[in-house]
């Protein structure tokens, strides 16, 4: 594929670009982790440690994302409205996506660059398509998880959808 030629000829520069399937957009990584890399941020310390308590909610969430109130009540060392300026920035940046309803998710940015962090601390992929399901649709009854987009196309000319795992029917207008 075109990705994987490309992928070949920017690999030496540390950098790879990886489709993000569940989420939002495609994107390039920097793969290299040492001491420079780490140090190569626009954010401060306090906001780094703010971004990873953020991080650690969304991933704990049952529904994938944590709603406004609560990640402002878990500030440490950041100001109210130096958090909310963050949480825009953030947003900005695609670290986080939000909903109408200001609730925030991992954005197409923390989904490519944390993938590796992503994978070792859930334990949750899709059912349809068996990538990682931060976000996603429950069955009712065996609490398997697919991502929302793979269930409307998996069901694409179906009447029902029953579950990979435990046969029960996905109910999609839930």
């Amino acid at each position: 594929s075109i990705i994987k030629t490309i992928n070949s000829q920017i690999k030496k520069f540390s950098f790879e670009i990886r489709d993000g399937a569940s989420e939002d957009d495609d994107g390039q990584v920097n793969t290299k982790e040492d001491k420079h890399s780490r140090l190569a941020t626009f954010y401060s310390v306090n906001e780094l440690v703010f971004f990873k308590s953020i991080v650690e909610k969304v991933i704990v969430s049952s529904e994938g994302f944590v709603c406004e109130n609560n990640i402002l009540q878990a500030r440490e060392r950041i100001g109210a409205r130096v958090a909310q300026e963050f949480l825009d920035r953030l947003i900005l940046d695609k670290w986080l996506s939000r909903t109408e309803e200001k609730c925030y998710y991992l954005g197409p940015r923390s989904l490519l660059d944390l993938l590796p962090f992503l994978r070792s601390n859930i334990d949750s992929s899709c059912s349809i398509c068996s990538s990682l399901a931060i976000r996603g649709r429950l069955c009712p009854k065996c609490d398997s998880k697919a991502h929302f987009h793979c269930l409307t196309k998996f069901a694409k000319n179906r009447t029902t959808i029953d579950c990979p795992h435990c046969g029960e029917d996905w109910n999609l207008l839930d």
